[in-house]
């Protein structure tokens, strides 16, 4: 074997080198962040006080639309169904609903209060379109999207939230929450019309 033959060998062998400790690296930085994700969540009622009620730990997450939840989940209240996540891949995401059905008289005040509530007039942001309840209270803003809605025969009330930047967040809430308490044409998911525009993407 040449010296010239050697010396390519051992060329070739550094560049080989060399590139298994690079793509290491970007794998090692890739996996770290995944695994270093930060996640809150529950389905649990009972824990509604604690995460999203009057002096909830994340409730100040909502910004002007935290006024729209409910300090607490009425004594007389059944049927109710309650789902919190915070997610933080790379950017803080909130997102939770409720859902309760109680007597009429907590009904009757409980509506009045949210209808003495500021709400957004004619909110459009992330595509809003109709809702299929009488919506009694709602904040809509490009990082906040909170509102409760009302349905009087069964004494039911929803409240349903969203916070995150960037024009998007990367809850699957889709997945998670009943698709008769979103508005039509409601769209926060990545990639979506009001992202792009933003963004000035065609």
């Amino acid at each position: 074997m040449t010296i010239d033959k050697i010396k390519k060998q051992s060329i070739t062998i550094i560049v080989i080198c060399i590139a298994i400790v690079a793509i290491a690296t970007a794998l090692f930085f890739v996996w770290g962040n995944s695994l270093n994700f930060k996640r809150d969540m529950t389905t649990a009622p009972g824990k509604y006080t604690e995460y999203l009620g009057q002096n909830g730990k994340y409730i100040e997450q909502f910004g002007g639309g935290k006024e729209i939840f409910p300090a607490r989940i009425p004594a007389t209240s059944t049927h109710s169904e309650f789902y919190f996540e915070y997610y933080e891949p790379q950017k803080a995401n909130y997102f939770g609903y409720l859902v309760y059905e109680c007597s009429q008289s907590e009904y009757e005040e409980e509506k009045a209060r949210l209808k003495s509530l500021a709400s957004t007039e004619e909110p459009t942001v992330y595509g809003i379109g109709e809702f299929r309840f009488d919506v009694a209270a709602i904040y809509a803003t490009d990082t906040n999207v909170v509102y409760a809605l009302l349905y009087e025969n069964t004494h039911r009330i929803i409240y349903v939230g969203l916070s995150f930047t960037e024009y998007f967040t990367d809850i699957a809430y889709k997945n998670v929450v009943n698709s008769l308490y979103l508005p039509d044409g409601f769209d926060a998911t990545p990639n979506n019309p009001y992202y792009k525009e933003k963004n000035n993407i065609e």
